[in-house]
């Protein structure tokens, strides 16, 4: 008497699990790395804990992005004129009188 089987097929299964696997990991990353930029973000564009009060800054008109960070960054006003030029740049909407 002979039992009639169906060969299985093993490659199926093992390219299948890795995908998963993979995107899970990818998604994973990404979620991770959007958490640590938000985090570096939020916490560098506070102001120093020793913020100048009372103390009057003056950025020319028509200054760029770049100089405006650059003075406050000297005068002590930003924690990172970096971080706030990366805003400026990709946050801020321009006004023009």
């Amino acid at each position: 008497m002979e039992i009639e089987t169906e060969p299985y097929n093993f490659k199926e299964e093992k390219i299948k699990k890795p995908r998963k696997y993979l995107l899970g990991l990818i998604l994973m990353t990404l979620a991770l790395l959007t958490i640590a930029t938000w985090l570096t973000f939020s916490t560098l564009n506070q102001a120093p804990d020793d913020f100048p009060l009372n103390s009057p800054v003056t950025i020319p008109e028509g200054s760029s992005a770049k100089k405006a960070t650059q003075i406050l960054g000297e005068g002590g006003y930003v924690k990172s004129e970096l971080v706030l030029y990366l805003s400026l740049l990709f946050l801020a909407r321009p006004q023009h009188s």
